[in-house]
């Protein structure tokens, strides 16, 4: 039996997807995903312990997404291979907060990477559309 993707996309939002280039193996091979979360727990090796409602609204924003910027570019210097983030990350309970997020994220990334692409995907985790950038 064939393994669950870990970004719980399915095949055929994959493929009806006029951004992703690839078929849905080759796709998720290209991808990394970028979740942010507070574990709920004390076991931070355990699968599912988090808690990704969480707003820490500690003023860290920028220094946060600066140090996430740094690590994925170090990540994809050593991994050329990858050619997608999909950004499935850390969402409020109110729509507002996830479109909020949604924003920040792609409009970060959009400064520091001007020539990456960004669209949305839906995804089965809280039956939503997540934000997904291409590497160019």
């Amino acid at each position: 039996m064939e393994e669950i993707p870990p970004i719980f996309i399915s095949e055929e939002d994959i493929e009806e997807n006029n951004f992703i280039e690839e078929n849905p193996v080759e796709f998720y091979k290209k991808t990394i995903a970028i979740s942010f979360f507070i574990f709920d727990g004390e076991d931070e090796e355990a699968y599912y312990t988090y808690d990704d409602t969480v707003i820490t609204n500690r003023g860290e924003l920028f220094r946060i997404m600066s140090t996430l910027k740094d690590v994925i570019l170090q990540y994809l210097d050593e991994n050329p291979h990858v050619k997608y983030i999909f950004a499935g990350g850390q969402r409020g309970e109110k729509v507002i907060d996830k479109e909020q997020r949604d924003r920040i994220y792609l409009t970060y990334f959009k400064k520091n990477k001007p020539e990456w692409d960004s669209s949305y995907i839906h995804c089965q985790i809280k039956d939503e559309k997540y934000p997904i950038i291409k590497i160019k």
